[in-house]
Parts: structure tokens; sequence; C-alpha cells
């Protein structure tokens, strides 16, 4: 959605409502999305370590983006288009990034984000152990995050 509006953005010169309104749903998508998936692939004893790292990303987003602004703004003296066209090249790029994790989550053989949480009706239906994923199942992913993995 964000590079759809970008584009919008960029080649109709139109009036903006329909792109900022794509954006709009766009990053509520994001937050809704980011913050819960979060909690859902990391152990409970990282979750605070995890979330402070997105948001360290997110916060320096925040800071350098606007560094980049009033240069690529000076080159032709407008705003449009090579502005849109950073925003556009990080929408992309966020784009290629989520490809390559949900490729590894399937190199993987985990899927936290796309199979069920534990609920009492999985544990009434007989349902063994290997049959139940939770976000502690991703054994891979936990080996990456924690100290046995030396990666912190």
């Amino acid at each position: 959605a964000l590079i759809v509006a970008h584009l919008i953005i960029i080649y109709d010169h139109g009036p903006p409502t329909v792109p900022f309104v794509i954006l709009g749903l766009a990053l509520a998508m994001y937050d809704t999305a980011l913050w819960p998936a979060i909690a859902l692939m990391t152990e409970e004893k990282y979750l605070g370590i995890a979330n402070g790292i997105v948001l360290a990303f997110g916060t320096s987003g925040c800071v350098l983006v606007p560094l980049f602004v009033p240069m690529l703004q000076n080159i032709k003296n407008s705003y449009l288009p090579n502005v849109e066209y950073l925003f556009l090249a990080v929408a992309m790029f966020s784009l290629v990034l989520s490809v390559c994790i949900r490729c590894k989550e399937i190199e993987l053989s985990v899927s936290s984000l796309n199979c069920p949480l534990v609920t009492g009706s999985n544990l009434d239906e007989g349902a063994n152990n290997e049959d139940i994923k939770t976000s502690s199942s991703v054994r891979e992913w936990d080996n990456l995050l924690s100290d046995k993995g030396n990666t912190i």
C-alpha cells in the first residue's frame, strides 16, 4: 500500500487526498501488525529488548530522513519527485525485507505468525505437542536471539 501511495503522489498531480488516505491506512495496518508480531515471535524474557530494538530502528528513521529531505528538495528546488523517490525506496526496501524474512521462516519451517496459538480447545482435541505451534516453538529464531547463539 505504501508503494502504491507514493507512486500516486509521484505520477498523479491531482489532489493528494487518495494517496494520503492510503498512507494513513497503511500506517494503521503497520502499527496494528508490528507490535503484536513482536510479542508473538519473541520469548517473554527478550520481549523488552525486542521492542526496544524495533523502536530504535523506527526512531533512527525519524532522525535520518529529515536530514536527507532538504538535500533532495534542493536538487530541483521542488519536493516532487526527488523526495518521494526516497520514500518510495524505503517502502520498496521494507517490502523486500519482509519477503526475505518470510522466506527465512519457510526455510526454517517455522511459521509463528501464520499458525494459531495454543488454546484450551487445541488441548482438549487431543493434539500432541508436535502439532501445536506456539511462539515458544520457534526454536531456530530463539537460538538466534538467545545467549547460546552468542548473537546478543
